[in-house]
Protein backbone atom coordinates (compact mmCIF):
# COMPACT_ATOMS: atom_id res chain seq x y z
CA UNK A 1 0.00 0.00 0.00
CA UNK A 2 1.69 3.25 -0.71
CA UNK A 3 1.09 6.67 0.58
CA UNK A 4 -1.00 8.09 -2.45
CA UNK A 5 -3.84 5.55 -1.25
CA UNK A 6 -4.16 6.27 2.15
CA UNK A 7 -5.69 9.27 3.04
CA UNK A 8 -6.32 9.90 6.86
CA UNK A 9 -10.15 10.37 8.46
CA UNK A 10 -10.79 13.78 9.99
CA UNK A 11 -12.69 12.21 12.92
CA UNK A 12 -9.73 9.42 13.14
CA UNK A 13 -7.06 12.36 13.36
CA UNK A 14 -9.05 14.12 16.07
CA UNK A 15 -9.31 10.84 18.13
CA UNK A 16 -5.88 10.30 18.64
CA UNK A 17 -5.02 13.47 19.96
CA UNK A 18 -6.75 12.60 23.22
CA UNK A 19 -4.78 11.42 25.88
CA UNK A 20 -4.76 7.95 26.73
CA UNK A 21 -7.45 6.95 29.29
CA UNK A 22 -5.93 5.88 32.60
CA UNK A 23 -6.25 2.00 32.91
CA UNK A 24 -9.33 0.68 35.27
CA UNK A 25 -8.65 0.68 38.79
CA UNK A 26 -5.63 3.02 38.17
CA UNK A 27 -7.09 5.95 39.80
CA UNK A 28 -6.56 4.60 43.79
CA UNK A 29 -3.03 4.40 43.04
CA UNK A 30 -2.97 7.50 41.04
CA UNK A 31 -3.99 9.54 43.82
CA UNK A 32 -1.61 7.18 46.34
CA UNK A 33 1.04 8.19 44.28
CA UNK A 34 0.19 12.06 43.97
CA UNK A 35 -0.06 12.12 47.41
CA UNK A 36 3.42 10.59 48.40
CA UNK A 37 4.72 13.29 45.80
CA UNK A 38 2.77 16.36 47.43
CA UNK A 39 4.23 14.99 50.68
CA UNK A 40 7.51 14.67 49.83
CA UNK A 41 7.64 18.21 47.99
CA UNK A 42 5.80 19.75 50.91
CA UNK A 43 8.84 18.66 53.23
CA UNK A 44 11.44 19.09 51.20
CA UNK A 45 10.05 23.00 50.55
CA UNK A 46 9.59 23.04 54.83
CA UNK A 47 13.34 21.97 54.47
CA UNK A 48 14.96 24.57 51.99
CA UNK A 49 12.94 27.38 54.10
CA UNK A 50 14.52 26.26 57.32
CA UNK A 51 17.72 26.32 55.75
CA UNK A 52 17.31 29.57 54.06
CA UNK A 53 16.35 30.53 57.41
CA UNK A 54 19.25 29.65 59.14
CA UNK A 55 21.53 31.12 56.74
CA UNK A 56 19.42 34.59 56.65
CA UNK A 57 20.15 34.65 60.79
CA UNK A 58 24.19 33.83 59.94
CA UNK A 59 24.13 36.69 57.24
CA UNK A 60 23.20 39.32 60.01
CA UNK A 61 25.81 37.85 61.97
CA UNK A 62 28.81 37.87 59.82
CA UNK A 63 28.15 41.81 58.57
CA UNK A 64 27.88 44.74 60.28
CA UNK A 65 24.45 46.86 60.60
CA UNK A 66 25.22 49.38 58.31
CA UNK A 67 24.18 50.88 54.92
CA UNK A 68 24.81 48.04 51.87
CA UNK A 69 24.34 45.23 54.03
CA UNK A 70 23.49 42.21 52.17
CA UNK A 71 19.84 39.95 53.61
CA UNK A 72 17.28 37.67 52.88
CA UNK A 73 13.75 38.32 53.70
CA UNK A 74 10.23 36.60 52.98
CA UNK A 75 7.75 38.32 50.46
CA UNK A 76 4.09 37.18 49.58
CA UNK A 77 3.15 36.92 46.22
CA UNK A 78 -0.14 38.12 45.72
CA UNK A 79 -0.61 37.04 42.08
CA UNK A 80 0.76 33.64 42.16
CA UNK A 81 0.37 30.48 44.51
CA UNK A 82 -2.46 31.50 46.94
CA UNK A 83 -0.62 34.64 48.03
CA UNK A 84 2.39 32.07 49.44
CA UNK A 85 5.96 33.66 50.63
CA UNK A 86 9.17 33.13 48.60
CA UNK A 87 12.98 34.37 49.62
CA UNK A 88 14.55 37.40 48.30
CA UNK A 89 17.83 38.58 48.51
CA UNK A 90 17.94 42.09 49.43
CA UNK A 91 20.42 45.00 49.95
CA UNK A 92 19.64 46.76 53.13
CA UNK A 93 19.71 50.88 52.72
CA UNK A 94 19.56 53.77 55.44
CA UNK A 95 17.66 57.00 54.07
CA UNK A 96 16.90 59.69 56.00
CA UNK A 97 12.90 60.00 55.73
CA UNK A 98 11.53 63.13 57.38
CA UNK A 99 14.46 64.37 59.71
CA UNK A 100 14.67 60.41 60.90
CA UNK A 101 16.90 57.57 59.69
CA UNK A 102 14.70 54.30 58.05
CA UNK A 103 15.98 51.38 56.92
CA UNK A 104 14.80 50.82 53.11
CA UNK A 105 15.41 47.58 51.07
CA UNK A 106 16.42 47.06 46.92
CA UNK A 107 15.61 43.67 45.77
CA UNK A 108 18.46 41.92 44.42
CA UNK A 109 18.68 39.55 41.32
CA UNK A 110 19.30 35.85 42.18
CA UNK A 111 22.55 35.26 39.38
CA UNK A 112 26.30 35.65 40.99
CA UNK A 113 25.15 36.40 44.86
CA UNK A 114 28.53 35.62 46.28
CA UNK A 115 29.85 38.76 44.72
CA UNK A 116 27.62 41.12 46.07
CA UNK A 117 29.14 40.59 49.28
CA UNK A 118 31.42 43.53 50.93
CA UNK A 119 34.76 42.31 51.98
CA UNK A 120 36.83 45.43 52.44
CA UNK A 121 36.84 48.06 55.75
CA UNK A 122 34.42 46.30 58.39
CA UNK A 123 33.07 44.21 55.86
CA UNK A 124 36.13 41.85 56.19
CA UNK A 125 35.77 40.23 58.99
CA UNK A 126 33.25 37.98 58.14
CA UNK A 127 33.52 38.61 54.35
CA UNK A 128 34.72 35.18 53.64
CA UNK A 129 31.58 33.00 55.99
CA UNK A 130 29.70 35.91 53.99
CA UNK A 131 30.31 34.58 50.24
CA UNK A 132 29.67 31.41 51.47
CA UNK A 133 26.65 31.46 52.65
CA UNK A 134 25.45 33.72 49.97
CA UNK A 135 26.95 30.66 47.40
CA UNK A 136 24.47 28.46 49.71
CA UNK A 137 21.96 30.53 49.46
CA UNK A 138 21.95 31.05 45.78
CA UNK A 139 21.84 27.02 45.36
CA UNK A 140 18.91 26.55 47.88
CA UNK A 141 17.05 29.34 45.88
CA UNK A 142 17.42 27.78 42.73
CA UNK A 143 16.27 24.64 43.84
CA UNK A 144 13.47 26.10 46.00
CA UNK A 145 12.61 27.52 42.65
CA UNK A 146 12.59 24.68 40.47
CA UNK A 147 10.65 22.61 42.79
CA UNK A 148 7.79 25.00 42.98
CA UNK A 149 7.77 25.11 39.13
CA UNK A 150 8.09 21.76 38.70
CA UNK A 151 4.83 21.19 41.15
CA UNK A 152 3.22 24.16 39.61
CA UNK A 153 3.74 22.39 35.96
CA UNK A 154 2.43 19.45 37.37
CA UNK A 155 -0.59 20.38 38.93
CA UNK A 156 -1.81 22.51 35.60
CA UNK A 157 -1.15 19.34 33.69
CA UNK A 158 -3.63 17.44 36.34
CA UNK A 159 -6.54 20.36 35.84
Amino acid sequence: MTSDNFTLDDDLIRESNRYAPLPAGSDAQMVRYLTLHRDRTVALLGEIDETLDVYRRALDAYQPKSNQKVGLIWMRESDRLNGATKPAMVRWLIRNYSGGMRWFYTELPQRDLPRRAKSCGGWALGAGETKEALRRIQTLMEQRKNLVAHWANLSRALS
